[in-house]
């Protein structure tokens, strides 16, 4: 008698773990594979079946440890930063994405070798390094925006010693090596005028959006030719948001963020967070879409940027001939086009912050030029550079 009680108890327990089991496998979409998330729409909480665990701001159809493999012993790297290792990874089911392994200067490989794309195992979170606050604030930024021109982030990964972002995968590379790689003489004579114009007017769009249409609103803080992706359509995406920060309430920094050639003037002395330090960086940008060459070469001079090596140019009347990208024929084509453009760049370099237009001013600007109007943003000062 005894004996049925306790094989009734026992089977009991057994549904009910069993059934305990199936109610969060079919709530999380994780089973025997171990580690995954196939949840929709918004960010998830971190589901703990073994050593990874994955937070997915979309549906996703593979799983941590899916990720984790593939970038394990990978020698698919098509680019590192000052944050991480960006892997190429082609999932299980097919899909290709891009994969960012953070890394810490301190990190060890086997033996004791230097290996910075390996992170040390994590601290508590209260005494996160540099490395994590990057990861922190580049999730925070990128989780929550949805734009055309702007690289979406997929989810993140870790193990709690290595950190994966998951990001959508840019077949084209960035911009800079398309201007300025190893065969960017064969490449840039292929990006022709339509091409660069696309390309200006979306990173533009993209910043207007992070400006404009974001609340709070976001200042990336380090735009550059290296963090503009292009896909498949050579759509321009806006990337690396791991010094971007939410402009509500910003106090000044305590170091300069951003990278050389690109930072505003005032910038370097009021550390002020602030739009239109973007809006220098993307006139940089443009000033590279625009000529060819990048943003401090010693052609330039001393101290002397492409900023100041244009505004020489446009003083001598010879600034169109310095697109090395373009025959004579094709300048003389676009000559009214890109000096229009080329009025819009040096505008977003004014020295007085006050003096550059916002972003959503330079994408109506930029959308003006291929009409051939005359441009002005409104409240802009009535003088502006006169280019031959």
């Amino acid at each position: 008698m005894w004996v049925s009680a306790v094989a009734v108890s026992l089977a009991g327990m057994v549904a009910l773990v069993v059934t305990a089991r199936w109610l969060q496998w079919r709530e999380d979409g994780t089973g025997a594979r171990g580690v995954g998330s196939r949840g929709g729409a918004g960010a998830r909480p971190n589901v703990v079946v073994g050593p990874w665990r994955m937070t997915a701001f979309q549906r996703l159809d593979f799983t941590a440890d899916d990720v984790a493999r593939c970038v394990e012993g990978s020698d698919g790297i098509i680019g590192a930063g000052s944050s991480g290792t960006v892997y190429r990874a082609k999932m299980p089911n097919g899909e290709v994405i891009a994969v960012k392994k953070l890394w810490q200067p301190s990190a060890q490989k086997e033996g004791g070798a230097q290996a910075p794309e390996e992170p040390p195992k994590r601290k508590d979170e209260a005494d996160a390094d540099d490395g994590n606050r990057s990861m922190l604030a580049e999730v925070e930024v990128l989780g929550h925006l949805r734009h055309r021109n702007i690289v979406r982030l997929l989810g993140w990964c870790t193990d709690g010693e290595a950190t994966l972002l998951l990001y959508e995968y840019m077949p084209n590379g960035s911009l800079d090596e398309l201007l300025h790689g190893a065969v960017c003489r064969g490449k840039q004579a292929g990006l022709d005028w339509d091409a660069r114009h696309r390309i200006a007017v979306g990173v533009a769009q993209g910043m207007s959006y992070l400006h404009h249409d974001c609340v709070p609103a976001v200042a990336h803080r380090d735009l550059k030719p290296s963090n503009i992706l292009l896909d498949a359509d050579m759509e321009a995406r806006v990337a690396d948001f791991g010094v971007a920060k939410a402009l509500q309430g910003a106090a000044p920094m305590s170091v300069v963020a951003g990278s050389y050639g690109y930072i505003a003037p005032e910038y370097t002395y009021t550390l002020q967070v602030d739009e239109k330090s973007d809006v220098y960086s993307f006139g940089v940008v443009l000033l590279e879409i625009l000529i060819g060459r990048r943003s401090v070469e010693a052609e330039y001079g001393e101290g002397s940027n492409i900023v100041d090596w244009t505004r020489r140019k446009v003083a001598a009347g010879n600034v169109m001939d310095a697109a090395e990208w373009a025959d004579q024929q094709t300048r003389e084509a676009v000559r009214d086009e890109m000096a229009l453009a080329l009025r819009v760049a040096l505008l977003c370099t004014s020295r007085c912050p006050q003096e550059r237009p916002s972003m959503r001013d330079v994408v109506s600007m930029l959308q003006e030029v291929r009409r051939g109007r005359k441009i002005l943003a409104p409240g802009m000062a009535k003088k502006q550079p006169k280019i031959n």
